[in-house]
């Protein structure tokens, strides 16, 4: 992780803390739900793997693509059972607030896991070649205007997902 990536990740941490204010569970939360967004992604790493072969440039990308969306969805269902845990553990299971924040952070998986499907086919459509990453020297190359929908279609899309999780 990058430090700018850690700066950010730790003042969200710490911003939400302070957001609690003097209620001690308040407080505890976002330490508490940034646990369980570190252990889930190791729980999720076991579930990412294939049968097939690898054989480089020949591998199979479906395959592999497949793969590495079970290991995403496994890992938001096993973040959603700790976020689930944490509020029972700290508001007990009839609390309206620790639900509350339990549905937040439904909407916010769910938005980010169909942001990043939309952006991760947005390549795909603009170009024609057909892996998921280009050289650099294609990259530089100019495209034509007639592709140039599938970037406005994402960013529609990103607009979409965030007003609808917002209402």
């Amino acid at each position: 992780m990058g430090a700018d990536l850690f700066e950010s990740y730790i003042g969200s941490i710490i911003r939400a803390e302070i957001l609690g204010g003097n209620n001690p569970h308040l407080s505890a939360v976002p330490m508490w739900h940034a646990a369980g967004g570190l252990i889930s992604p190791f729980i999720g790493f076991f579930f990412v793997s294939i049968k097939e072969k690898g054989d480089g440039w020949n591998t199979n990308l479906t395959a592999l693509m497949l793969a590495l969306t079970k290991g995403m969805y496994l890992t938001n269902v096993y973040f959603l059972v700790f976020a689930a845990v944490i509020v029972i553990l700290l508001y007990g299971a009839n609390s309206e607030v620790g639900w509350k924040m339990v549905s937040y952070l439904v909407m916010g998986l769910w938005s980010g896991m169909v942001i990043g499907k939309a952006f991760s086919f947005s390549p795909l459509l603009i170009t024609a070649h057909p892996s998921p990453s280009r050289p650099v020297p294609e990259q530089a190359q100019p495209r034509s205007s007639s592709n140039e929908w599938a970037s406005a279609w994402s960013v529609q899309s990103f607009l979409c997902v965030s007003v609808l999780s917002a209402l």
